[in-house]
């Protein structure tokens, strides 16, 4: 059985540099992560004002892809969401990166995104590990344990 690769992704945080006045609105900022075709979004930040805090984790198998692209938006209404800005970092090939990713919009730095991402080599169990397990459970029920 082949060993799959798995990309563990945490956005860790966002800062903005904008007017001061822009941010008195700006709650529940969120993130996307794109690797490939799959889209995660992180929860929403309870932070108010340029700064963003998040707790997600995401794991997903790693299917060669070379580039993780973020987007970082604002929860405005139930039914709007405003674009912050968006950045991209090439996919490291094993270990661990910590990476502060500069986010633009309209071609200026608008800010950064913390990104924690590790590719972790995830070794599949054997199959005949679980039968002899079975075999035991059932070696067990028959002596009455």
């Amino acid at each position: 059985m082949k060993n799959q690769t798995k990309i563990i992704i945490k956005p860790l945080g966002a800062e903005l540099i904008m007017e001061q006045s822009y941010w008195i609105h700006r709650p529940n900022m969120y993130c996307t992560v794109t690797v490939g075709e799959k889209m995660l979004s992180s929860t929403e930040s309870n932070e108010v004002g340029p700064i963003a805090k998040w707790n997600d984790t995401f794991e997903i198998a790693y299917t060669g892809e070379d580039e993780i692209k973020v987007q970082l938006w604002s929860k405005v209404a139930v039914t709007k969401n405003d674009f912050l800005g968006e950045g991209s970092i090439h996919m490291p090939k094993s270990g661990k990166l910590s990476e502060g990713i500069d986010l633009y919009c309209d071609g200026k730095v608008v800010g950064k995104l913390n990104l924690y991402v590790e590719m972790r080599e995830s070794v599949p169990e054997k199959p005949w590990k679980k039968n002899i397990f079975k075999g035991f459970s059932a070696l067990k029920k028959i002596q009455g344990q």
